[in-house]
């Protein structure tokens, strides 16, 4: 759910970081400041062994250990926002929400993007394999990938 004004941001089909992208993008259509809430990312709740990456994409995010947010795809939401490896956007975990915060300003024309951190760690049961998800955000701090750096979920609370 966007919780900024729908003349604030548009949603275009393709046209996003990732090339060969044929999904939906946001863009702002007026500056917005660091540290403004976005959005909450809303959504199912269910426990991430129940999570199928090849039935539902890549639209769900972890919302604590053992839990993830699977939002209807078809729906305006956060789980538009594309994967950059030099996002504008982030989530944070708040009172059961997590909301989309803009991490620095983001100017008007700007994609406004969120980086995936998939979790790929073999010894868990986490339902996104760590088969590679390669990343081509064309940003030059690129990863080559959508995983999250090495020690970033070790390091999590929420």
């Amino acid at each position: 759910m966007f919780l900024i004004p729908q003349s604030a941001y548009r949603i275009v089909s393709g046209g996003g970081k990732m090339r060969n992208d044929k999904g939906r993008s946001v863009f702002a259509r007026q500056d917005i400041p660091a540290g403004t809430v976005v959005g909450d990312y809303l959504g199912i709740v269910m426990h991430h062994d129940e999570e199928n990456e090849m039935r539902d994409g890549l639209y769900s995010m972890t919302c604590t250990p053992g839990y993830d947010v699977l939002p209807r795809p078809e729906d305006e939401g956060m789980h538009l926002l594309n994967h950059s490896c030099a996002n504008n956007c982030d989530a944070f975990p708040y009172q059961g929400h997590m909301i989309v915060c803009a991490q620095r300003h983001i100017f008007a024309g700007e994609e406004m993007t969120i980086s995936y951190a998939l979790w790929c760690n073999e010894t868990t049961q986490h339902p996104v394999s760590c088969v590679e998800h390669q990343c081509e955000c064309g940003s030059r701090f690129c990863i080559g990938t959508m995983h999250a750096e090495p020690g970033i979920w070790e390091s999590w609370d929420p």
